[in-house]
This record gives structure tokens, sequence and C-alpha cells, in this order.
């Protein structure tokens, strides 16, 4: 194999494959009817294997305590508040959007709210300019807001319907800085936790699941409203207002996470938006932070394993041929396998995040990619009689 590893076509042959992969991934026709490669690459991840069967804890996050608030309106808001006012949590989020609306409620919602210092109200936010390079942003959809207490986005800024696997800590207009939902919770809880995340200033840092929807505390407004437990289990508690639902059909304020049993081909959405948000508040208060692996690097090294592969593809294809697709589906195992062991072990051990998708995609490709290859280098041939090691075999 090392003296095919340095023939021109083995080095052509790899560019043909990632040429064809970024046409697939990169087409102008921007519908998924046309771009199934990008859509599978977007929906699945080798490493969503180590968070759905061995990432997680099998202890509950004791700082944190969620309420389900269901679909209640703004006076049972406004009522849950005052409740939980007595029972001195340390921060209370707010994990609803409460947009313009005339409710003969507001006012007393208002008043529960301003009583509370330690609310931290949500907001979505949105950018206000096409331009990619210096993107401008706005808050929208709360009415309550104010200048006495903190404001966090909500919303996680993934492609729509897409799995939410990283979140913008940060967002930046010139002059201005957004903070999310979970950071400003976060600082309230534990400043110097959130010092921490404010230094690391990633753009985008993703989401270290540990806990599913029992793994927190979760009780209904009701226990709350009706003080149906110790109220001294909330003293200086994280609490998490928010819609919680058991019911698979119900998708509201749902998302697919890496979490999801259904690793690929997802049908629906598997945990909660506020759910989300505490695992974000967790793994910030712990500092348990997910070193990833930037891109071009990843790009880099695909490029050279596919380089390696496609030499071992090249040497059985020309002089072994009656062996070439046991010997090529047998690697394509092998290094399938390899890879994901070593993703799912450095991910669970060293949180480094190491994504071999695209040199496992481009594993699989490869061998039909070979067949392109030789008919468009026999075309070269008896083209312009420009030779190939195909020819000269």
């Amino acid at each position: 194999m090392k003296k095919y590893l340095f023939k021109k076509d083995s080095f052509f042959a790899t560019i043909f494959v990632f040429a064809i992969i970024g046409a697939l991934y990169y087409n102008p026709i921007n519908s998924h009817l046309f771009n199934p490669f990008k859509v599978g690459l977007a929906d699945f991840s080798i490493n969503d294997l180590a968070f759905s069967k061995t990432h997680l804890s099998s202890t509950k996050d004791e700082r944190i305590v969620i309420v389900n608030i269901d679909t209640i309106g703004r006076k049972s808001i406004a009522n849950l508040l005052q409740h939980l006012k007595q029972y001195q949590p340390k921060v209370v989020g707010l994990d609803v959007l409460l947009p313009q609306k005339d409710d003969s409620a507001n006012a007393d919602l208002s008043a529960a709210i301003k009583a509370m210092p330690q609310i931290v109200l949500s907001q979505k936010i949105k950018p206000i300019s096409d331009d990619e390079h210096n993107e401008k942003f706005e808050l929208v959809d709360n009415q309550f807001v104010d200048k006495d207490h903190k404001i966090g986005y909500v919303n996680f800024r993934a492609e729509e319907g897409g799995v939410i696997r990283y979140f913008p800590p940060f967002l930046k207009n010139e002059t201005k800085v957004y903070e999310s939902f979970a950071v400003s919770v976060a600082q309230l809880a534990n400043e110097n936790a959130y010092q921490k995340i404010v230094k690391r200033n990633n753009v985008n840092e993703w989401i270290n699941y540990k806990r599913v929807d029992s793994n927190y505390y979760i009780f209904n407004y009701t226990d709350i409203l009706q003080d149906g437990f110790d109220s001294s289990f909330l003293k200086d508690k994280i609490v998490l207002l928010g819609f919680v639902s058991q019911d698979l059909n119900n998708i509201e304020d749902k998302h697919f996470t890496p979490l999801n049993k259904k690793l690929f081909g997802k049908s629906f959405p598997d945990m909660s938006g506020v759910i989300i948000q505490a695992n974000i508040i967790s793994m910030i208060l712990d500092k348990d932070y997910i070193t990833r692996i930037p891109n071009w690097v990843m790009i880099i090294f695909a490029f050279f394993i596919i380089w390696i592969y496609m030499a071992f593809l090249l040497k059985y294809y020309i002089h072994k041929h009656i062996w070439f697709h046991i010997a090529a589906k047998s690697m394509e195992l092998l290094l399938g396998i390899l890879l994901v062991y070593i993703g799912v072990v450095v991910l669970r051990y060293f949180n480094i995040y190491i994504d071999f998708t695209l040199v496992i995609a481009a594993t699989i490709l490869a061998v039909d990619i070979l067949y392109f290859y030789e008919g468009f280098r026999n075309w070269l041939q008896k083209k312009f009689n420009i030779h190939s090691i195909f020819n000269t075999h």
C-alpha cells in the first residue's frame, strides 16, 4: 500500500471524494429535497452515541428545581411568583415569553415581578440585519422587561428542527452584549462560575448534556400554590418556571437533543426547552465544559485518513480485484467501529468532542466515488492522452 500512497491518483481521487461531498453539502439549491446529505449530517453526529449511552449522570442536581407551569395564564403566574417569594429561592428563571397583550392580570404580574429582584426574564433574540459579518440583534416578546431585572434570550439559534447541540452564551451588537437565559440565571446564582464562561469567550458552547427530566426535581405549579411540600426545600435554590410535557405527541417547546433515543432520522423531539436550560446551567455551575476540536482540524484529518484509505483501495482494486469489495467493506467496518469508540471514550472521560462524522461519511462514499473517478480518468486518457494508474496496470 505504501507505494500507492504517493501516487498522484491516490491524491486526486481523495480530492474527488471531498469535491463531491462539498457539492452535495453546499449545493446552491436551498431545499432539503435536493440536499439529503446536508440534512443527514445535521441530524446525526457520531458523538450523540456518547451522550445517549454513557454520558448521563446517575444523580439529581440538587441546586435546580423546575416548576411546570403548563399553560396557565398571567394571573396564575403572578400568584405562583407570590408564593415562591416566601420560600426564598436564590434565583427564579421565568422561561416563558410574555409578549405584548391586553390582560386584566398584567398589573398583578408586573407587581409580582417587581417584588422579586432575583427573577430572570426571558425574551427571544432575532437578527435585524442581513450582514453576516456585522450581524445585529434585538430582543422581543416580553412586555414586563424593566431595568431592575436581568433578561436572557431563550432561543438556541440552531437550525430550525435540528438537534440542539450548542448555544451562543453571548451575542453582540456594536455596543451591546446580550446574554442567554441560562447564563443570566447562572450569574445570579454564582458569579465565579459566570466569570468562567465569560473568559472562555466562545461564540458557541457545546452543551454538556448529563441529565434528563428524571435527574431534576420537577413540580407542578399546583404543588407550589397549594404548599404541597416542605417549603424549606426551595430556599436558596435555582427555580426555573417553564413548560414540561411528558406527552410524546405534545411537542410544545420541545427540541431534538443528542439524548434522543433514536440517533438517526429522529421523529419526535425529546426534551423540553426548560430542561435544556437546566442542563446548561448545571454545566456552567460545574464549570464542566466540552472542548470541541475545530472543523478545520477535522477536515484536514479526514483528508489524510481518506488519502491513506484511497491508497488501500487502489491496491486492491488494481492488483487484487477479486478481494476488493471484501477488503473495502471490512476496512469501512473496522474504521467506523474504531472512530466511534475513540469519539465516545474521549468525550466520556476527557470532555473532548471529536466529530468523526465527515471521516465516516467519506469512507462510506469512497468506493462508489472511486468508480466515478476511474471513469473520469479514462475519459481524460481518451480525450487528452493523460495516463493514469488505471491505464498503466
